[in-house]
């Protein structure tokens, strides 16, 4: 594929995965540049993307911030205010349609 962004929408599922098991990785490098992946990964994403991982990705991120490398918890804070936005996006239902809003809710 030419485009990264396809590449991406056509690997979502499987880059997310590894994105949020790097968060727990040992190195704090590893760490750091997952939960920044993870922030740039989400934007403009819909429930049907989302949806599947999102608890995850919100367990791992409140995580990073407790982790003990302050540079992860500064990458922690920008996932933390990307998952806030996104998760509120994903619940109005004035910026996403009803049906997958009620799902956002119930989830």
């Amino acid at each position: 594929m030419d485009n990264p962004r396809e590449a991406l929408d056509a690997n979502f599922d499987a880059v997310m995965v590894e994105l949020l098991k790097e968060i727990g990785n040992r190195l704090w490098r590893n760490r750091e540049s997952a939960c920044l992946a993870i922030a740039d990964l989400m934007q403009g994403r819909r429930w049907a993307e989302l949806g599947s991982h999102l608890e995850e990705i919100w367990a791992m991120a409140l995580r990073a911030l407790d982790d003990i490398k302050d540079s992860v918890r500064t990458a922690a804070h920008t996932l933390m205010r990307s998952v806030k936005g996104i998760s509120l996006r994903l619940c109005d239902v004035s910026m996403t349609p009803p049906s997958e809003a009620s799902k956002a809710v119930r989830a």
